[in-house]
């Protein structure tokens, strides 16, 4: 059970305060797709063969681009990651929007999961998307390509109205205010109906769909992404097994802190929970020392009791 789940921290979360620190994971992310579009507008123009040529796109964006067959040739799994890192580069509003939804949505949801979780979580997206997109295009029976980061950043939409579904958000070219789980659950509509009458054009719906049902089950789950990246192996499995997941929470015995950390009492006990969260709210999860954690457990356990 991650943190991230406990009563005290949902407390202090609210829509639009990161909490962070230093550059988020969102910033850096902005800047690698913001560098890589660059890239590719200044390599060689490709042009499909014929009378005078028609342009097809650019060199590098090409190489980075995901063909709908690579789910069934191994050697071009790579591009399940890259494509989302690279924009159509004859239409910067491909860029400019993914990167404004990713804004918009992605602090909140960092603020929550911290920053080692949430790029977990975007590049888990980014695959899964791709693999979805690509398996129903295989299904098909179409040839193309896929470019952009719209599937991921749908899932983090998808993550922001579930952890907050009444925050709102306003609507441009007219001022209106709308519930976030409204907007998002219009998007989603909206990308089924597309898919389903296949008037989605030369927007990947699949991919967005793909990306949003990704997003659901993993914060109906409570999986950890970053538990399965390099380091972690060895409870991988332990952790994505739901059953063994309830049991922990069921059978979870608080450890008491070791002999050589200052010991807490009722009375300042609420002081360091405010400093600890103070840190959480600049630093993130991941910033917490073992200690810290046992003494917000503790809080937390004090404060349903006070509440029961």
């Amino acid at each position: 059970m991650g943190i991230y789940d406990r009563e005290y921290y949902r407390e202090t979360q609210t829509p639009w305060s990161t909490g962070l620190g230093a550059r988020s994971m969102v910033t850096t992310l902005i800047i690698i797709n913001a560098v890589v579009y660059l890239i590719d507008l200044f390599s060689p123009a490709q042009f499909l063969p014929g009378p005078g040529g028609m342009l097809q796109g650019r060199a590098f964006s090409n190489i980075l681009a995901l063909p709908s067959s690579a789910l069934v040739h191994p050697w071009l799994w790579w591009k399940f990651l890259t494509y989302g890192f690279t924009h159509d580069p004859g239409n910067i509003m491909h860029l400019f929007f993914n990167m404004l939804g990713l804004w918009i949505f992605g602090r909140s949801v960092e603020g929550v999961y911290g920053r080692k979780e949430f790029l977990a979580i975007y590049l888990a997206l980014i695959v899964l998307s791709g693999i979805g997109w690509s398996a129903i295009s295989l299904m098909a029976g179409g040839q193309s390509v896929v470019v952009g980061a719209s599937g991921a950043v749908t899932g983090i939409m998808v993550l922001f109205a579930l952890h907050f579904p009444h925050a709102r958000l306003i609507l441009f070219p007219i001022p209106i205010p709308v519930r976030a789980w409204v907007l998002c659950s219009l998007y989603v509509v909206a990308d089924m109906f597309r898919a389903l009458s296949n008037t989605g054009g030369q927007v990947a719906v699949t991919a967005h769909l793909a990306g949003a049902a990704f997003a659901f089950l993993y914060f109906q789950s409570g999986w950890r992404v970053s538990n399965l990246f390099p380091g972690n192996w060895g409870n991988a499995l332990s952790k994505l097994s739901l059953d063994r997941l309830q049991q922990r929470r069921k059978l979870r015995v608080h450890r008491p802190a070791d002999r050589d950390e200052v010991q807490t009492d009722a009375l300042d006990i609420d002081d360091l929970a405010d400093q600890i969260l103070a840190k959480l709210s600049r630093e993130g999860v991941d910033s917490l020392t073992p200690r810290e954690r046992r003494i917000l457990d503790d809080y937390s356990r004090r404060v349903r009791q006070r509440r029961g």
